[in-house]
């Protein structure tokens, strides 16, 4: 029999003199990198031989730990070092110039400036990480250096005139409020209900609200979390994904900053349905802030004796690597692995973490658990269509006049994301295309404003994906913004299996001849050939990755024609 080790928290378990009481020694030697870069600010050679002494690993083990993560395989001290967001949003919004003004401005002021995938701070664009300060929006008309240490305005996301709120709407209620009262003063009521009304009318009310994986997948919640709940293994383990790393995402982010305890009570009641009594938060590195908020909450639920003789809940902080959002690699990280894929099936909810069924929800699908939980199925269902019921959080950024996070119903059209929540389009700018859903997204041109934009699979309807709409004006290129995003995926492949490896690679530097006017007539050929090769990738990141591609040929042929250059 499996047994989860009680070491998932490394930061309260592990054991910097002895190393981990149990488990694996890659797990304690990931942590011990973590630690050597946050005390040393760099992990030398002499490092990472004596951790492979100290485990009995390999150098070469240590060595493909080190250089996986981002967030530790850089040789500069985390306190030293800005990282600036390289995202499409980021770039949109002048990142390129705000790199540049901080290289001069480094030059003998003792800090070092490096570009890092997207950070998950669209709304802050262009925005940086300054150690673990989130920084932004920043501007070149003043010395960056002296707005690294500004305080982060409140970006809680004031309720627009067409709002919804049911997700949102206790963090609405409680907002400049937090001091005088917090969700535990209830008894988390959400769970109350939940367990009153028992599991089986907990999944009824998931099925009757198609609540799907708000992590851009769109799996129906209720059939997966039945699925864990059929299960009759002795041990489970329920794992909030707030691995939040998908250029133009930044909703996860939010909710934690607005209201930490709405996802700790979607974890409570999930784990009453499936019969998990422990949980683990999987926040990406980049998000040490929320990671505080996360414990904060913890603790004081803890304190209100929310989690006795229900669940362990603890937080694991990753390294950087956007493949970690994948679930298996997700699991990998957490084993203290390299973040690869595994091979499925079997499936997490089969054989999760370290062997036991492991259910994996986005912090969005399980705040909205717990919201409906709270205030009701009905009210739930009274939002968006028949089809499509209930609210869900958007994200629109671009040319538009107000971007930003919003809730809505579902179904709503692409048209009514950009005029009635987005404000429509900035002054002087005409509509181009969209990217919906996050960077593997569809690209979208004027022919589909009226489509809805949605998680059916039907035709006519728009992929929600993670419910991000970036909106282009005719000033961005199509060709450039197919690029950007195949360079993103380029840096972020785990390299695990050949087709995202090579072609990622291969899509990206055909790009670049399109765009320097270099390409030849068989290289549109050759980019459709690389497209249908990479669906066969081992996990998602490969297999999305042709949608950008193929929607962008579909709706834009003569803006990739336009760059071929007929005498190559």
């Amino acid at each position: 029999m499996s047994i989860v080790p009680s070491y998932v928290d490394p930061a309260e378990n592990y054991d910097d003199e002895n190393g981990s009481k149990n488990g694996s020694s890659e797990f304690a030697a990931l942590e011990l990198l973590r630690r050597h870069k946050d005390r040393q600010g760099h992990i030398s050679t002499d490092d990472v031989v004596e951790i492979a002494r100290r485990f009995g690993l390999p150098p070469s083990r240590i060595w493909g730990l080190k250089s996986f993560y981002s967030l530790i395989a850089t040789g500069k001290s985390s306190d030293s070092t800005v990282r600036v967001c390289d995202g499409i949003v980021c770039r949109l919004n002048g990142g390129d110039d705000v790199v540049e003004s901080l290289q001069t401005e480094s030059q003998g002021h003792g800090f070092h400036v490096e570009r890092n995938s997207c950070l998950g701070l669209c709304d802050r664009a262009p925005a940086c990480l300054w150690g673990d300060k989130q920084v932004g929006p920043l501007s070149i008309e003043n010395p960056i250096k002296d707005q690294l240490s500004e305080d982060a305005p409140d970006h809680f996301p004031i309720s627009r005139e067409q709002e919804t709120r049911f997700l949102l709407r206790r963090a609405t209620e409680l907002h400049g409020k937090q001091a005088a009262f917090s969700p535990v003063a209830d008894g988390y009521r959400s769970v109350t209900n939940a367990i009153d009304s028992g599991p089986e009318k907990i999944l009824e009310w998931l099925q009757a609200a198609d609540l799907r994986g708000c992590g851009g997948a769109g799996f129906s919640t209720a059939q997966k979390w039945r699925w864990a709940a059929e299960s009759n293994a002795e041990n489970k383990v329920v794992i909030c994904n707030a691995d939040e790393s998908e250029p133009l995402s930044f909703k996860d982010r939010m909710l934690i900053d607005v209201d930490p305890h709405r996802i700790l009570e979607g974890l409570l009641i999930a784990g009453e349905v499936i019969g998990a009594r422990r949980a683990v938060i999987y926040i990406r590195g980049e998000y040490e802030p929320q990671a505080q908020k996360l414990r904060k909450a913890i603790a004081e639920a803890g304190q209100a004796g929310v989690w006795k003789d229900r669940m362990d809940v603890t937080v694991h902080r990753g390294a950087g690597a956007y493949i970690c959002g994948e679930e298996t690699a997700l699991i990998e990280s957490l084993e203290g692995h390299r973040g690869e894929p595994r091979p499925r099936p079997p499936f997490p909810i089969q054989s999760g973490l370290y062997g036991v069924p492991t259910l994996v929800n986005n912090v969005e699908t399980l705040a909205a658990v717990a919201a409906i939980c709270d205030y009701g199925i009905e009210e739930f269902e009274s939002f968006g269509t028949e089809g499509s019921p209930g609210t869900k959080l958007y994200a629109v950024l671009g040319h538009v006049n107000n971007p930003g996070l919003f809730e809505a119903p579902r179904g709503l059209k692409l048209r009514s994301i950009i005029d009635d929540y987005g404000g429509g389009m900035k002054p002087g700018s005409q509509f181009s295309f969209a990217l919906t859903g996050g960077a593997a997204g569809t690209i979208v041109d004027g022919s589909r404003l009226d489509d809805v934009v949605d998680f059916s699979a039907d035709d006519g309807v728009i992929p929600m994906g993670t419910g991000a709409v970036l909106v282009a004006d005719d000033s961005v290129s199509v060709v450039w913004t197919v690029r950007e995003l195949m360079h993103f995926f380029e840096s972020e492949s785990c390299g695990k299996c050949t087709p995202c490896r090579i072609g990622t690679r291969e899509a990206r530097e055909i790009l670049d001849r399109l765009l320097a006017q270099s390409a030849g007539p068989d290289d549109l050929k050759r980019l459709k050939q690389i497209s249908s090769v990479l669906s066969l990738s081992l996990c998602g990141l490969g297999t999305s990755v042709p949608m950008p591609i193929d929607s962008a040929m579909r709706h834009f042929q003569d803006q990739f024609e336009a760059c071929v250059n007929e005498s190559q």
